[in-house]
């Protein structure tokens, strides 16, 4: 029978059995680590049915059987709540005490994991108790994933074992362990970011957009009275003076962060020190003091590179060593630093995680393919929509363009069609939470006339990636541009996001329209080209070259 359920727990959809109970607790004493290992993840996956014969084992096993069925309760424990949990951890609070010194390692690391006052009591007092230094790792290492500020006397005690006895490895842990349970400490106060609060001086910042919309988001800026400039693909600079939640008004930006100065690297660890002194600098502080009420708690995000735990945790503990009050907590953190790791170079940009976005709340309804309102505010500022423009979309989906042109443009007229009843569906909803009237009719594109002539026909269509076939849209795509050069009057425009930019461009040319403003736009993993297409000005023929206010990068 343990020979077929070895088998089994090779399989990761295997679910035990009950009766499997005692098999798998074999397995776990068994001199098998990967047997062992799976056996102990089938015993969590049981649940509560496993704690009695688990308890059982822990009271009757001895030496090596005993410390891998304590490494299983410690397991099987975390998945727990209520009484069951509590007489796991009673059992391995007494293995604290085994003779077999292997089983009180085992016992340490189980309970770790679990924390609690009771437990994190019984650590603290086996920190003056044990005397191998294997143990005071597991010690510093338990009471540090504990999270609890109780935890300190004990870890204050194996630093100084720690000091006498040279342990750089103790050191190591000692210091990811404080780490974490000052972000105990710091979840207990509240951390929130103050919007009212003014800049300590002027400010650089950075605001990010999709590459390709950095033009329009400069526009937008300006009109904010902030002005900006390109400082990289889809990131926008701009210095600002005057109360943070003015920031968050920019309807183009994804969001906005503080730069901070960059700094050099030098040397093997140049990187994480060059972090470190970044965000332990004066610039920082300021910045982070002025707009945080309560902890500051921030989390590491390498631009670049990815997930880099362990220069993460190094930037983190020194960090902390020179200003205690800012504290690394991935999980709960106020701000986010992301770091942008550019040869000799360093760059640490604080951005306001934990400041509330309701500019797009009214995305109570999506669909697959949806526009990001980011992309329809940025289509309706490209088709300069105002007050007495009737705007008709082809393909509303779920309403994203239409109410972007009701902020940019409140007095504008609003009409959509979709062929999808689940799309109009998802408009009407999220037009409501918007507080914006427009006309939907269900009916192709190529079919409906709005019961106005538009003066403006802006849409996000299909891209033929994941709900059409792009060879299937073109005849779409002609069909729209025939339509608006029969219906769009002097100044009328038709403003979109196209996968097929030069096709479109000849349809265009065609039908005596040309397009006026273009921009390739990055729609997450391939690029669409958005097209603002006008009729020909009076005397200009076909095809002849205009000014572009959106300048080509092709």
């Amino acid at each position: 029978m343990v020979s077929d359920l070895t088998a089994r727990l090779a399989d990761s959809g295997y679910t035990p059995a009950r009766a499997e109970v005692a098999p798998l607790l074999t397995l776990v004493m068994g001199a098998d680590e990967v047997a062992s290992d799976r056996a102990e993840k089938a015993l969590a996956k049981l649940g509560a049915p496993a704690v009695a014969e688990v308890l059982q084992a822990l009271r009757t096993k001895e030496g090596a059987a005993r410390a891998r069925v304590v490494r299983a309760a410690g397991r099987l424990a975390r998945g727990l709540t209520g009484e069951p949990q509590a007489l796991l951890t009673t059992s391995l609070l007494e293995r604290l005490e085994d003779e077999d010194a292997v089983v009180r390692r085992q016992a340490i690391v189980a309970l770790g994991r679990l924390g609690g006052e009771a437990v994190v009591v019984a650590l603290c007092t086996r920190v003056h108790i044990e005397t191998r230094v294997e143990h005071h790792r597991a010690l510093a290492d338990a009471l540090g994933k504990s999270h609890d500020p109780r935890a300190r006397e004990g870890l204050d005690a194996l630093r100084e074992f720690a000091r006498r006895h040279t342990d750089l490895r103790l050191d190591r842990i000692l210091g990811e362990a404080d780490l974490k349970v000052r972000r105990g400490e710091a979840r207990e106060a509240p951390s929130s970011i103050h919007v009212d609060s003014p800049t300590p001086k002027a400010l650089e910042t950075w605001f990010h957009t999709r590459s390709g919309l950095e033009e329009l988001l400069i526009e937008e800026l300006l009109a904010m009275k902030l002005g900006g400039r390109i400082v990289a693909p889809g990131i926008v600079a701009a210095t600002f003076s005057g109360v943070l939640g003015e920031l968050a008004s920019s309807r183009i930006s994804v969001r906005f962060g503080f730069p901070l100065p960059q700094e050099l690297v030098k040397g093997e660890d140049g990187l994480a020190d060059a972090v470190v002194r970044a965000l332990t600098s004066d610039a920082a502080a300021a910045i982070l003091t002025a707009f945080t009420g309560g902890s500051i708690r921030y989390r590491l995000e390498w631009a670049e590179a990815g997930r880099r735990r362990g220069g993460s945790m190094r930037v983190a503990e020194a960090v902390l060593r020179k200003r205690p009050t800012f504290v690394n907590d991935p999980r709960a953190a106020t701000w986010e630093a992301v770091i942008y790791d550019r040869g000799p170079l360093v760059q640490v940009e604080l951005w306001p995680r934990g400041l509330a976005d309701d500019r797009f709340s009214y995305r109570e309804a999506l669909l697959p393919a949806s526009s990001h309102p980011t992309v329809a505010a940025a289509l309706a500022r490209a088709a300069r929509v105002k007050d007495d423009d009737v705007v008709w979309d082809p393909f509303v989906g779920s309403a994203s363009e239409l109410i972007e042109c009701a902020r940019f443009a409140p007095g504008a007229q609003l009409f959509g069609c979709d062929i999808d009843e689940d799309a109009l569906y998802a408009a009407r909803t999220n037009l409501k939470a918007a507080g914006v009237s427009a006309s939907l009719t269900r009916m192709d594109a190529r079919a409906f006339r709005p019961p106005q002539t538009p003066t403006v026909i802006l849409t996000n269509p299909p891209m033929g990636r994941r709900i059409a076939d792009l060879d299937s849209l073109r005849e779409v795509f002609a069909k729209l541009v025939q339509r608006a050069a029969e219906w769009l009057p002097e100044g009328g425009r038709l403003v979109w996001l196209s996968p097929l930019p030069r096709e479109t461009e000849g349809f265009a040319e065609q039908h005596g329209l040309v397009v006026t403003g273009r921009r390739d736009v990055d729609m997450g993993g391939f690029f669409a080209e958005l097209q603002r297409i006008e009729r020909a000005p009076l005397g200009v023929p076909s095809g002849t070259p205009v000014q572009r206010d959106l300048r080509s990068r092709r």
